[in-house]
Order: C-alpha cells, then structure tokens, then sequence
C-alpha cells in the first residue's frame, strides 16, 4: 500500500546503518561508496534547508494557482464541493510527483499532502454535516473524518505528522464517544482513555516488531509517543479537571474539585518519574526523554494550583531539580550498565559488527545486481556460508 518505492526504503535503511558504522570506523568510506554504488537510491530527497524551501514555495504556488482558478470559475467556487476538488487535484499531484518524480521528504511531496489532508477534511466535514452539529457530537464526527483521512496518508506516505494526527484522533473517538454515554461516561472518561492509551502503545509495540510493518516504523513510534502522552495527560490533575468542566458545562476557571484528587495528583508526579525509571531498566531512550519533558509539564501543572514562593523562585529551583535529575542519570550512565550508556551508540549496530562486515563484502563482490531485500534488513541471518561470495545478507 505504501507509494514510495520499497526496493530504494529498503536501500535506505542500510544506508543509513552503514553510516552509523562508517562514523564509528567500523567500516571504511570506500566501503561506504561500495556499497552505496551497489545499491543506489533514486529517490529525490534534498537537504533540510532545501526541503524547507521547497515546502514554501509550494504552499505558495498552491495557493495562488487555487486561487486563479477559484476566480475562473465564479460562483462555482463559493461551494463546499469546489474545495473538495481542489483538495483531490492536490492529492493527485502527490501521488503523481511520487510515481514519476520519485520525490520522498522533497518538501513538495510534504506541502502537496498537507494542504490536500487539511482541506479534503475540512470540506468533507462541512459537506456531511454542514455545522450542524454541536457539543461532543460536532467533535466526534470531526474526529472521525480526521482519523480516517490521516489514516490513508500514513498508509501511503509513512508521513510522521499524519501519524501523529491519526493517533490523536483515535483518542479523541474514544473520548468523545465515551463521553456521550452521560455523567458516567463523563466520569470514567480518564481510566477508560488510560487503558485505551496502554492497549494502543502495547499493540503497537507488538506489531512494531513485525517486518510486514517495517516501512512504518517512523510512523509507529510516533503513534507510541503519542500513546505514552495522552496515557500521561489522561491522568494529569490539570488536564482531567479543565477537560471534565468543559464536558460538563463549566467554567474551568473556577477550579472545581476533581474526585480521586490524591490519585491524580499522585499519577501527574510520579508517572514521569516512573517512565524514566523504565527507560533506565528497559534501555529505552524514548521512555528517559518523554520522561524528563513530562517532569517540566508535571511542576507546570503544581505550579498552576499552588503558589508557595515567587514565581520566579518557584521555576528556578524546578529548574535546578531538573538538572539535578539529568545530571544523576548521567552520572549513572557513565559507565555503561548491561550495555546501556550515556554515549549516543546504535546498539543494535554496535552488537553485529560482523555482520556489518558480510553486507559491505557481500555488495562489494556480489554479481547479483538487485537491491537488498526488503525483509526487515537484520544483518546477520542470511547465506553467508560462502565466505562473502553471496550478495544475501
């Protein structure tokens, strides 16, 4: 289902591996080149900066060509329907640029399925409901629409931001669905997205590991972020007090009591503790920094309700904490521990050099012209019984 070439996002990963090792000389460049010449990748993909140019410069011509022909058009173009058309012929061009163009994280691609996703959802929602709706209704139906049309992008594209608001549409069903069933619903709402959260970033897990799923890793570590956030948020004393007033009608300024007070404020403290402990015994290192971002949002919110200094006193020792924090899990990772150190080293590359060895003399005297599997891309595991002489790996 994916558009891109899978042959040259296969090439890619190895590529980007072998540069890991190249950076540690653990190979040589020439063996770099080698293998680089051996697999060549045809995508289009310029430099940040170029991407980013690209970008805008595309939003702009987008923008002013829809414009021209809204204006050729006439009246035609006051309809919901124009825009509907409008969005497709943007997708068109998306899918287009990618067959036979070959862009991937061009910056074009990137604005074509931006605008093409914001307003084909936009359009869609007005055209089915019109701005009839309200209340938690308005917002499910909303959170459906985005849902669906962020979930085609990711499958077609792996496209990150898309993934992100996919994952955080699914949440905002279940919410406002949940919600929707009465005060019970509106009271449970916080345990029922913290499983729903746990389930969604326990599955995914699982079926990270699959290699059917291997050109969607990007977009499946965003959706476990975006998992251990809202697992975070569902239980933040902040966000269930401000998000229950507004389900039920009430002005959040006015600080209304949250039941189970002690469990919230106990889960908006500690939890971001906990995912550090976790990265630390599972070396995981997104687990360690979600944690140290969610220690800033945890005094945020402390601070929101208590006032015992200065707020100036207040941030500077939150601060200073932090450090603290960052410092100790430094200091515990100087030296490593069951593999797991401070230093930015690619583990899993790091425990396969040999491996690493079979694919650069593999690509270098293989007379099979064929770009590497896309089966995973696991080094070791392949035919290289033959002392190198087999281009598997």
């Amino acid at each position: 289902m994916i558009s891109y070439n899978k042959t040259w996002l296969a090439s890619l990963r190895v590529k980007a591996q072998l540069h890991q090792e190249l950076k540690q000389g653990n190979i040589t460049k020439e063996e770099f080149a080698a293998f680089n010449e051996k697999y060549p990748v045809g995508f289009y993909t310029p430099n940040i900066l170029g991407r980013i140019g690209l970008f805008i410069l595309t939003i702009v011509i987008i923008v002013f060509t829809d414009a021209l022909l809204s204006q050729m058009v006439g009246q035609a173009a006051e309809r919901a329907g124009w825009f509907c058309f409008l969005s497709l012929l943007s997708y068109t061009a998306l899918e287009l640029l990618v067959h036979f163009k070959f862009h991937y994280r061009s910056g074009v691609d990137d604005a074509l399925l931006v605008l093409s996703g914001i307003v084909f959802t936009g359009t869609v929602y007005y055209l089915i409901y019109g701005g009839s709706g309200s209340g938690s209704t308005d917002k499910l139906a909303f959170s459906e629409i985005v849902f669906i049309v962020s979930l085609w992008l990711t499958i077609r594209f792996n496209d990150m931001l898309a993934a992100a608001f996919c994952s955080g549409a699914f949440f905002g069903i279940i919410l406002f669905g949940w919600t929707r069933t009465g005060s019970m619903g509106v009271a449970t709402a916080p345990f029922v997205i913290m499983f729903a959260a746990a389930f969604v970033f326990l599955r995914l897990t699982y079926y990270k590991n699959k290699k059917a799923l291997i050109n969607y890793q990007n977009s499946l570590l965003i959706a476990q972020i975006v998992g251990l956030v809202v697992f975070y948020a569902a239980g933040n004393y902040y966000v269930v007090q401000v998000l229950g007033d507004e389900l039920k009608g009430i002005d959040s300024s006015t600080h209304t009591a949250v039941p189970f007070a002690v469990f919230f404020w106990a889960w908006t403290m500690l939890l971001p503790l906990i995912y550090i402990a976790i990265g630390l015994m599972r070396k995981d290192k997104l687990f360690i920094r979600l944690g140290m971002v969610l220690v800033a949002a945890a005094v945020i919110t402390y601070k929101n309700y208590y006032h015992l200094l200065p707020v100036d006193v207040e941030f500077t020792i939150a601060g200073a904490a932090l450090l603290a924090l960052v410092y100790g899990i430094t200091r515990y990772l100087k030296t490593p521990k069951h593999g797991f150190t401070k230093e930015d080293i690619d583990e899993d590359i790091k425990a396969d050099e040999i491996n690493v060895e079979s694919v650069i003399v593999g690509s270098e005297f293989s007379d099979t012209p064929t770009a590497p599997a896309d089966n995973g891309v696991k080094f070791g595991g392949g035919d290289f019984g033959g002392g190198g002489a087999s281009g598997g790996f």
